[in-house]
């Protein structure tokens, strides 16, 4: 142990020993920023648990004894029935939280509330382990993208607490069952003793899914045409016998819909179509605070000139038209026919980024490839008026660092040339990486929202 490792547990010691000689806490609460922050133990601290957006809780430790330093919540009058206040009430108690209110009524300022012995007792001892509980491990969120399984564990709110990943050699069930298997068995490991071990594992892929029966209609992203080892596979069901844990799948345009509104980025008055652009392209409406499950969303089919808008605007096609621009393929290995093909032919989407750094005629594929997917989004405007549109891609083609993303994204806010009716705005554009752990994130979340069946005999 170092030097400045002692010096701060030491002045947490102390702090503790000042504390349960004479117990109490500060209260601050500031009208102008809508904030309340508690003062409890006066030491150095260890760890900061944001546990929302909303939400901070800093300790003195990192032990099970560990005492809160001072917990900051804000939205007191803005959100008064929100999840993060009700959290922070069961943290301080009733007696505390009611001096909260007072000060509220009073219109902010600062006060001191004194515990008894017999007070500082239950509060230490609902505080005891808290730090852990608030971190505590409560969900795997699994994305599967052809050649690669990635993989987080969240805690309740979806916060990130650890990641894996895996290459895969081949795509088919028993690949991503094995994959999946491994990312769960390697974050628990490095979890010992934690819920990590028996939590459950929420996993997207970009088909058509099934969720209540797990069910994986088909998936056809990794092979050659007439390749069915993927039509109608209980994929949770396998997931569940090869982890021993719950399992729930989901659409990647669903999980990432969900990851919308448990965010509260699509709120109860908002209408949002989110647009995510992988091979193909797939979609879905959040009304009123809700993934819309009526709406099929079947975006990437409609058609523009007589062709569906993915064969114009999915990654696919504009890996082809840039090596169409350029006169080359980009890369010698990628015959669009060869099993597996696929996988590869998408991760040469950074190649086709740099080939159009240089030819003003692959740079006029992304150009196109935007303005294509802004008159689909002008037809939905049309037919939903939706508030925004949130496009979800590879960050080489949303990050705007490059020329041509910055086409694409270019011809994407053109939109508004293409609605048809005078007195019809288009909504608002906001474009999004998926590059990363995002979509395992969405995953989570969409499985946390969901909620989980005991693995009980496998659906």
């Amino acid at each position: 142990m170092s030097a400045e490792e002692m010096a701060g547990g030491l002045h947490a010691a102390l702090a503790r020993m000042v504390w349960d000689a004479a117990p109490g806490v500060r209260l601050h609460v500031h009208t102008g920023d809508d904030a309340l922050v508690v003062e409890v133990v006066q030491a150095d601290d260890a760890v900061t648990v944001e546990v929302s957006e909303r939400l901070v809780v800093d300790f003195d430790g990192t032990d099970p004894a560990a005492m809160p330093t001072a917990l900051t919540v804000t939205g007191l009058r803005a959100d008064p029935g929100s999840a993060d206040l009700r959290l922070a009430r069961d943290i301080l108690g009733e007696r505390i939280w009611a001096q909260v209110h007072a000060l509220v009524a009073r219109g902010g300022g600062t006060a001191d509330v004194d515990l008894d012995a017999a007070e500082a007792s239950v509060r230490r001892s609902a505080w005891r382990g808290l730090a852990g509980r608030l971190r505590a491990p409560a969900m795997i969120g699994v994305e599967f993208t052809p050649g690669r399984v990635y993989a987080v564990l969240t805690d309740a709110r979806a916060r990130v607490l650890d990641e894996e990943a895996v290459d895969l050699t081949g795509n088919g069930p028993d690949d991503v069952v094995a994959a999946v298997a491994a990312v769960a068995g390697a974050l628990a490991g490095r979890h010992p003793g934690t819920d990590a071990g028996s939590c459950p594992i929420g996993l997207q892929l970009g088909g058509p899914v099934h969720t209540d029966q797990g069910l994986v209609e088909f998936y056809d992203k990794p092979f050659h045409d007439g390749d069915d080892c993927w039509l109608g596979v209980p994929l949770g069901d396998l997931v569940e016998r090869a982890t021993g844990r719950p399992a729930r799948i989901f659409n990647d345009a669903r999980a990432f819909a969900e990851q919308l509104v448990g965010s509260g980025e699509a709120g109860p008055d908002d209408a949002v179509v989110l647009l995510v652009v992988r091979q193909g392209i797939g979609a879905k409406l959040v009304l009123d605070g809700a993934v819309a499950e009526r709406f099929p969303m079947e975006f990437g089919v409609l058609l523009d000139d007589g062709a569906t808008l993915e064969a114009r605007s999915g990654v696919l096609s504009i890996i082809a038209g840039v090596e169409a621009a350029v006169g080359r393929p980009l890369a010698p290995d990628t015959d669009p026919a060869a099993t597996g093909a696929v996988g590869r032919r998408l991760a040469l989407l950074p190649d086709a980024v740099a080939a159009a750094a240089g030819s003003e005629a692959a740079l006029a594929v992304f150009a196109a490839a935007g303005r294509t997917l802004a008159r689909g989004m002008a037809m939905m405007q049309a037919l939903l008026n939706p508030d925004r549109f949130v496009v979800l891609g590879p960050a080489a083609l949303v990050d705007g660092a490059g020329p041509a993303s910055r086409a694409f994204l270019t011809g994407l806010g053109a939109a508004h040339e293409f609605v048809g009716f005078g007195g019809l705005w288009p909504g608002s554009v906001v474009a999004r990486s998926t590059t990363g752990p995002l979509g395992a994130v969405a995953a989570a979340v969409a499985a946390l929202r969901a909620g989980h069946p005991a693995t009980t005999g496998h659906r």
